[in-house]
């Protein structure tokens, strides 16, 4: 999809010839071109422009689009589209320029008025054909040229292949493009460091749970530290650098966790309550069921209080004068 809309946005110089060559496309052609232009390469919206409805969720495509662009395999979509679009859009400004040496012949030709001022028009339409092939060329040049700038390869996008979901895949190229990890793992012994990651967390797991597809997004951020640790012979805690460390990563894990908890939660409240309304009571077992999952609620809250006594608190600050 990348390299399609890459081809296209490059090759046509406005909305108009656009939308002429890719009529089933609807998309705002100056906003995808001045992506590619400011060296931004293609956008989300873009590839659902071009995609076929419903074919891919917005998270796919986002984590797709972030893979490519940090590998640097979005820049040489780019410039290999420009490659083929370079030669097509050289081989029309060589004919827009011929057609304005024609018109001009032919104005200055002109014998008769009527003759000139068709000519004369002819001309001019020329000349501005001319120009728009001429910034299309331009234009795309720089696309080129900004996308290079740009580029800062941080990922190995053949890591990828090791994961069974693109879920796992974004966790882990999330974790490696970080702050501290680039600072301790090349993106070269990415892909060696992927597949030795999923190996130790095979290991680690039960005979019965030695699946790549039992794997869960917690396993691989535990296991990016612990190796990491081991590799630089370094603590957790020495490896904190800015917003990255893995205390951070648990406690974001945790907090996605008790969110999708609190979902289900209100969910479950909400149909026992209806079930009771209609005098449909829990039985005996099902009551029993219900004392134990109070039980856990209850005590989760009573293990989280000393963390919710650390909460900052306001303080009010009396302003001289006042």
């Amino acid at each position: 999809m990348s390299k399609v809309a890459a081809y296209n946005l490059l090759r046509w110089e406005n909305a108009a010839t656009f939308a002429q060559n890719c009529a089933k496309v609807a998309l705002d052609f100056p906003s995808c071109r001045g992506r590619i232009e400011r060296g931004a390469g293609i956008g989300r919206t873009c590839i659902e422009a071009f995609a076929p409805k419903g074919a891919f969720t917005q998270a796919e495509i986002t984590g797709a689009l972030e893979s490519l662009k940090q590998s640097g395999r979005m820049a040489k979509i780019i410039v290999d589209a420009y490659a083929r679009v370079k030669a097509e859009l050289k081989a029309e400004q060589e004919a827009a320029a011929r057609e304005l040496a024609e018109a001009k012949r032919r104005a200055a030709a002109a014998r008769t008025k009527r003759e000139r001022v068709t000519a004369e028009r002819r001309a001019r339409e020329a000349a501005r054909r001319a120009q728009e092939k001429d910034a299309a060329a331009e234009g795309a040049r720089k696309a080129v040229d900004a996308s290079a700038e740009k580029q800062k390869i941080t990922y190995d996008a053949r890591c990828n292949q090791v994961f069974r979901l693109d879920s796992h895949a974004d966790t882990f190229r999330g974790i490696v493009i970080g702050e501290t990890f680039q600072q301790y793992l090349p993106v070269a012994k990415q892909f060696a460091f992927a597949k030795a990651l999923v190996n130790a967390i095979l290991e680690q797991k039960p005979d019965d749970e030695r699946d790549i597809k039992l794997i869960t997004a917690s396993d691989i951020r535990n296991a990016c530290w612990s190796q990491i640790s081991i590799s630089t012979g370094l603590t957790l805690k020495d490896l904190e650098t800015g917003e990255q460390s893995p205390f951070k990563d648990r406690i974001r894990q945790g907090m996605n966790l008790l969110r999708r908890a609190s979902s289900d939660y209100k969910k479950g409240v909400e149909e026992l309550l209806s079930a009771y309304a209609l005098d449909e009571p829990p039985d005996d077992n099902q009551l029993q069921t219900l004392e134990k999952y109070i039980e856990i609620f209850l005590e989760g809250i009573k293990e989280l209080q000393p963390l919710r006594r650390k909460q900052p608190t306001l303080k009010l600050v009396k302003q001289e004068g006042a």
